[in-house]
């Protein structure tokens, strides 16, 4: 079981909550409230170009989970984040390097397989779509990594990736 936070149309604690007391003592609340040791950071929107947040997020969780940690216990951490067949978007890769430059022990990244408007070419199948997508993420995410230091395989950079696809 794991928590979201955040989505298309909800605003992420992060993005409402700049006292970082009060948000580290939400998502401490939320996790002990459902013994959860999983989340997922939908971002999209306005709350995906929040530097601030962005940042603040990174800031907190890391001292979670290292809080944890001293309590032989782990938080997982997912970001669910929008792509296009080009892989992230700069929005997307810029979440993603605040986490890990954090310090956060990231879990993976779910890239949001769905509607891919113009980047889609005209007689590629939403499958083709989604696995050119997750390829990018894939590459994105080695660069990601690399940048801050932290040398991943290829099997562990595919380990960290989710696909989020909408069905209908």
């Amino acid at each position: 079981i794991a928590i979201s936070f955040g989505g298309l149309l909800n605003k992420e604690l992060s993005f409402s909550c700049d006292n970082e007391d009060k948000l580290q003592q939400s998502y401490l609340e939320i996790l002990r409230r459902y013994s959860i040791d999983t989340v997922d950071f939908d971002l999209e929107g306005d709350s995906l170009k929040d530097t601030v947040s962005l940042k603040r997020r990174s800031i907190i969780i890391a001292e979670i989970q290292k809080k944890l940690r001293s309590e032989n216990k782990k938080l997982a951490v997912w970001l669910t984040l929008p792509v296009s067949t080009q892989g992230l978007t700069d929005e997307g890769a810029a979440a993603i390097s605040h986490i890990v430059e954090g310090g956060v022990d990231l879990s993976g990244v779910n890239g949001m397989t769905m509607d891919y408007g113009g980047s889609r070419e005209k007689n590629q199948s939403i499958g083709e779509a989604s696995e050119k997508a997750l390829t990018e993420l894939h590459r994105q995410l080695g660069i990601i990594y690399k940048k801050a230091g932290i040398h991943l395989n290829e099997s562990s950079l595919w380990a960290k990736i989710g696909a989020t696809p909408m069905i209908g």
